[in-house]
């Protein structure tokens, strides 16, 4: 597994310096750029903001810095005809960096007022904080399916990888790391699979 700057995947994966993207990768809307597997599981962008804040629920976003991993599917989704259109809210600024760990320390450091994130990810920077941010209590910005991208000439190791996902489903492995990360034995399912 490598860390990776998130806007150069594409990159990435034509020089095969990876042979996939996994983590919190958005699959809906991508299936013409990358040979997709999934969805298996589903997606929301929720919103983190330090606790004792000004910012209540999401249209308190109106004229504020709202940060968000660069190159991600939460960067568009806040862009023009995103997230801000359907709140009907004018969102002061959107800073991003390719790491999700720049933009929390930036939160951290009042460099922006709130972080779009996917859901996973929002509950552990929480859960991590020691109370030092909370969950915008509202509902979600968006919702999306999450899988795994290839380079769209990678068919054959998408296909590689789905059979062993489906081996580990059949024998319950797949439950047993979903209830031990997510505290639900359900909370992935691979395509064609019960959600």
């Amino acid at each position: 597994f490598h860390s990776i700057s998130w806007p150069e995947k594409e990159r990435l994966l034509a020089t095969h310096k990876i042979d996939c993207v996994w983590s919190g990768f958005t699959v809906t809307g991508r299936e013409e750029y990358y040979t997709v597997l999934g969805p298996y599981a589903s997606n929301a962008i929720l919103v983190v903001t330090r606790k004792g804040g000004k910012i209540k629920r999401n249209e308190d976003l109106a004229g504020h810095t709202l940060l968000a991993q660069a190159g991600s599917t939460t960067e568009s989704t806040l862009g023009p005809g995103g997230a801000a259109a359907v709140l009907g809210t004018k969102i002061g600024r959107i800073v991003t960096s390719p790491y999700i760990s720049v933009c929390v320390q930036r939160l951290r450091d009042g460099l922006g007022d709130a972080l779009a994130v996917d859901e996973d990810v929002a509950r552990a920077i929480v859960q991590e904080s020691e109370g030092q941010f909370v969950l915008v209590p509202d509902d979600p910005l968006s919702h999306d399916g999450l899988g795994v991208g290839f380079h769209p000439r990678d068919k054959d190791l998408r296909d590689r990888v789905e059979k062993v996902l489906k081996m580990l489903e059949t024998e319950g492995v797949c439950a047993k790391l979903s209830q031990r990360f997510f505290g639900h034995p359900n909370r992935f399912h691979l395509p064609g699979g019960k959600p």
